[in-house]
């Protein structure tokens, strides 16, 4: 290899530098910046993907810290309206994706792909059965055939459930 370098013309020479530089400058990328940047995206979603977690462990904390300071006859009627709810929506095939206690005996339902006619009479049936009021209501879209998401928010009714 130093013979054909020694024999090569000036301008050979230069070329094989060049190319060289391009090579090592390549081989540095690959080995040394692409892993690097891929490492600094990973500790990024890594990073988000715990953030989003702490804000739901602080948002499940104060959901305790209320259940703590509500008193026995909210905590039973908030049980019952959940009991019924849970039963109710059971049997007329409503997925509950997330259900949760709130202040004053009441809850938060996140429910997912239902017929909008079946939530309706669903929740007219629950204000019948159980006296809980709709405080806070949001639906969106699920897709074809009338189908929606809804979050409800729902005073505790008289915890008597018939």
């Amino acid at each position: 290899m130093n013979h054909f370098i020694r024999k090569a013309s000036a301008r050979e020479r230069r070329i094989l530098l060049i190319g060289g530089i391009i090579a090592a400058l390549i081989l540095f990328t690959q080995a040394v910046v692409i892993p690097a940047i891929n490492f600094r995206q990973g500790s990024r979603t890594a990073a988000q993907a715990a953030q989003a977690t702490l804000q739901q462990m602080r948002a499940d904390a104060g959901m305790l810290k209320a259940l703590q300071r509500s008193t026995p006859d909210e905590q039973v009627s908030a049980m019952a309206l959940s009991t019924w709810i849970a039963q109710s929506a059971n049997k007329r095939g409503i997925r509950i994706a997330r259900i949760r206690p709130i202040d004053g005996g009441g809850l938060d339902l996140w429910l997912t792909e239902i017929p909008a006619d079946r939530l309706h009479d669903w929740l007219l049936a629950m204000h019948d059965a159980t006296g809980g009021e709709i405080v806070k209501l949001t639906l969106s879209t699920a897709g074809a055939g009338g189908l929606v998401d809804a979050q409800i928010a729902i005073a505790g009714g008289s915890g008597h459930v018939e």
